[in-house]
């Protein structure tokens, strides 16, 4: 590639984007590339001709495939003049996206492959790395074994001094595992004896919700009876006054009884004296039999009551 200098090097130069610039413009090829793309657009509207070609050919807008374009393509070698120079810079602009994207892909398949191969050869590494270290450790490891068969009579009096702690700490061990086996099988009664008491717990629960349930119901049945006790109580307040006021009746009625078997007593000694006397004594005798009619009436009541009373204390 040739570099071009420029022959003002050094100097602050204004780029050519402004009027007497000579200076080079600070862009791109994306930035030079987007700003004809605009100019194009605006100068024969572009995005009208694109959307004639999409309603054309049923395209969704924006959404142009390698064939659309194809197809866009033939209808426009077809054209002339001015109507062709829109068309050819739709598709252009059409065929330039679909190179991006192609463009993309290719680079994204590149840039796969690529990390894959890096992959690959940083596990080989990795592994060539391991293999090395794996040789050196084997080389240390016959260098220390030698060392370590030349003290091997002073390691095997400390080895058997570390069996002897090791076995009294393996004793206390087992006798720690002993106990926490015993606490975890406690522990699994206590877990039983809790899902036990958990069931217990949800039938009672259970008996609860039903016991709850009757006694609505014997509320409900309370409420009625209370309601039954109410009537019954109002009816027999009723019955009782009208029994106080029969009582009233029959005691004045036992007074006129008395009153009237004195007089007829009266009218007994004088019958036999006067026949005035004898009518009146058959009037007595017909209102006394009618008084005794009533008495015997308020007896039944008075019975009647009482059987009331012990039919409520039932």
């Amino acid at each position: 590639e040739s570099i071009d200098l420029d022959p003002l090097e050094g100097r602050n130069l204004l780029p050519t984007t402004v009027k007497g610039g000579t200076g080079i413009p600070d862009v791109s090829i994306e930035d030079m590339l987007g700003d004809f793309g605009s100019f194009f657009r605006k100068q024969f509207d572009l995005c009208e001709t694109s959307r004639k070609i999409e309603s054309k050919y049923s395209i969704p807008r924006g959404q142009w495939s390698f064939d659309n374009i194809k197809r866009a393509w033939g209808k426009c070698t077809r054209l002339h003049s001015a109507e062709r120079v829109k068309w050819s810079l739709a598709i252009m602009g059409q065929l330039r996206r679909q190179q991006e994207i192609i463009t993309k892909n290719k680079t994204d398949h590149e840039y796969r492959t690529t990390k894959d191969q890096l992959i690959a050869v940083v596990e080989e590494l990795q592994d060539a790395k391991s293999k090395l270290e794996s040789d050196d450790e084997i080389r240390t490891d016959l260098e220390n074994k030698i060392s370590e068969l030349q003290q091997l009579p002073v390691q095997i009096a400390e080895v058997q001094n570390q069996i002897s702690e090791v076995e009294l700490k393996y004793q206390q061990l087992q006798l720690k595992t002993e106990q926490i086996e015993h606490e975890n099988c406690k522990l699994i009664e206590g877990i039983d004896e809790r899902c036990v008491l958990e069931k217990e717990l949800r039938d009672a629960k259970f008996r609860f919700e039903q016991d709850d349930a009757k006694l609505q119901q014997l509320s409900v049945q309370l409420a009625e009876f209370q309601n039954q006790i109410f009537e019954v109580e109002s009816k027999y307040q009723e019955l009782q006054s009208k029994t106080e006021q029969t009582e009233l009746e029959n005691s004045k009625l036992i007074e006129e009884k008395c009153v009237l078997q004195r007089e007829l007593r009266d009218v007994k000694s004088k019958f036999e004296q006067d026949d005035e006397l004898r009518t009146e004594l058959q009037n007595k005798t017909s209102k006394l039999q009618q008084l005794s009619v009533q008495i015997e009436f308020q007896d039944q009541i008075f019975d009647v009551e009482s059987k009331y009373k012990q039919l409520q204390l039932k």
